[in-house]
């Protein structure tokens, strides 16, 4: 018998898939857009209270948007902090416009 986190990685494996397929013919922006609304509207119909489900669908939203932010921010500095560390003779990498993503 399955555990529950097999099942989540599994069905997380379907959905990409899924996914996958749909970046074939369609551009990112619909596919994610589409996946976004329908995945909402999944969630809030198998919830039994409304307004706690609504509350419960934005707090999932912010947390994914922090998580996002984090990781691109992350991604920034260690760019930056590569470029620096790599050896120049001739020129210096100019780093007056790094700038990090705010909320």
């Amino acid at each position: 018998m399955q555990t529950r986190e097999e099942r989540r990685e599994e069905l997380c494996s379907e959905i990409c898939d899924f996914r996958d397929r749909l970046l074939e013919k369609f551009g990112e922006e619909e596919v994610y857009t589409s996946l976004l609304w329908i995945s909402s509207l999944m969630y809030l119909s198998s919830s039994t209270n409304l307004s706690e489900g609504k509350k419960e669908a934005f707090r999932a939203a912010k947390a994914s948007y922090k998580e996002e932010l984090d990781r691109r921010n992350k991604e920034i500095l260690l760019n930056a902090k590569a470029s620096m560390e790599c050896s120049t003779t001739k020129s210096y990498p100019n780093h007056k416009h790094l700038y990090l993503i705010k909320k």
